[in-house]
């Protein structure tokens, strides 16, 4: 009977350790998301920082393309008619 008792008091004793260890667990993960988006919107800016600058970069250099494009094609307009 002794022995069925310490063993109780064994499985009572692992259990409450293992109930503030979900406690502390469910604590950590009521911040975590707000953490981790956090993180994300950081990133998000820093990378829309270096992207943004190239963005514009290309669109400079598609609409001078572009504006080439038209100048060739009247320049051989031109031609074709002369």
């Amino acid at each position: 009977m002794e022995t069925l008792l310490e063993s109780l008091e064994t499985v009572s004793t692992s259990v409450k350790t293992l109930q503030g260890v979900v406690v502390s667990l469910s604590e950590r993960f009521d911040v975590f998301p707000a953490t981790v988006a956090s993180m994300i919107d950081d990133a998000k800016e820093e990378l829309l920082s270096e992207i943004r600058p190239i963005a514009r970069a290309v669109d400079k250099d598609a609409v001078t393309l572009v504006d080439h494009e038209k100048r060739i094609t009247r320049v051989e307009h031109k031609i074709i008619l002369k």
